[in-house]
């Protein structure tokens, strides 16, 4: 009762909350011995989680750290994350980088960063082979500022559904403790949604037609990849066709999910953030895997001084639309929520 005393005094709602506040209302939540570690945990490092899902090599490490501002996570034309990787602003104010929480015991370690990626990112060879490892169900949580921790935000890196069984069901329950969630997927490859996205998003979010997961407005669509395609609206047309699949077409929540697809291309973003032209001005022409592939000095000859480029480049990868509604989202969440739903 204390606890929830202490909290309903910001009844403003978080909109009005400044960050010192944010972090009293997340050290108030972890003083709550009824929350299992791993929740405590994740509260240190927001009060609300926008998790990332979708298929792997959909770009959710590439969106990340298009939200951040960093390369925290790794980008390549395979498959990075192994673990779920938890983002934001420690409430603490720890001089550590990431922390690792393994399976037994709900013990955690300290890590340097570059260990982190190296261990718990590029070396679970066992999820290829299909094995259900003990490091397979390993946590990383990452102490990072970025825009969204202002608004208490946690980003979610998942596993990406597609590599077995055992992944797809935990990340369905990371996604049970999400308050917002983005559904990534490569709308570069025809626009419609696989068999596969369709059967993981039925037995997740829209397991329950009639009530999804999460309220329809805070589960957000967004095709990627929009640099690859010619019209990014006829995209976005294709997947509000494919929504029907959950909620009956013409729907008031059909209606709501269609205004919450966000066409995005987080390598725009991306190479605007990093002060590189559009790849299409790198080479002679140059695709988008050779890019990836290239030598950094090779990249470095595109490189651009004009914020005005910078600023068209982040306008066209739509990104910033997608972080205005998660702000929206998180805006609109009262802080009760939070109390009634950890507590």
């Amino acid at each position: 009762m204390v606890l929830i005393r202490r909290i309903d005094k910001y009844e403003r709602g978080m909109s009005n909350l400044d960050i010192k506040e944010i972090t009293e209302i997340q050290k108030n939540l972890l003083l709550c011995k009824s929350l299992s570690f791993q929740r405590k945990l994740a509260l240190d490092f927001g009060l609300y989680k926008v998790v990332v899902a979708g298929t792997s090599n959909s770009g959710k490490s590439t969106l990340i750290n298009a939200l951040t501002g960093r390369e925290l996570l790794p980008e390549s034309m395979s498959t990075s994350t192994k673990i779920t990787t938890y983002i934001g602003r420690s409430c603490l104010e720890a001089d550590y980088d990431v922390i690792v929480m393994g399976c037994r015991g709900g013990k955690r370690r300290h890590l340097e960063y570059d260990a982190f990626l190296h261990e718990y990112v590029y070396g679970l060879k066992e999820i290829y082979e299909g094995k259900q490892s003990s490091e397979n169900l390993m946590s990383g949580f990452v102490n990072s500022s970025h825009e969204l921790a202002d608004y208490g935000v946690c980003l979610v890196d998942t596993i990406g559904i597609g590599i077995n069984d055992y992944d797809v069901k935990r990340t369905a329950g990371i996604m049970r403790e999400a308050d917002v969630v983005v559904f990534l997927y490569d709308g570069s490859k025809h626009g419609n949604l696989t068999s596969d996205e369709i059967d993981f998003l039925k037995a997740t979010l829209f397991k329950n037609k009639k009530r999804p997961l999460l309220p329809y407005e805070r589960i957000l669509f967004a095709p990627n990849k929009m640099d690859c395609v010619a019209s990014p609206a006829q995209i976005k047309q294709i997947l509000s066709y494919d929504l029907g699949n959950f909620v009956p077409s013409g729907s008031e929540g059909w209606q709501q999910l269609v205004n919450n697809i966000f066409p995005i291309a987080a390598r725009y973003y991306r190479l605007a953030q990093a002060g590189i032209a559009n790849y299409s001005a790198v080479g002679d022409p140059m695709t988008r895997a050779e890019l990836m592939n290239s030598d950094f000095e090779i990249i470095q000859h595109a490189s651009f001084r004009s914020g005005n480029y910078k600023n068209y480049l982040k306008k066209q990868s739509g990104v910033n639309l997608l972080v205005d509604r998660i702000v929206d989202i998180v805006r609109s969440i009262d802080v009760d929520d939070i109390v009634d739903k950890y507590i």
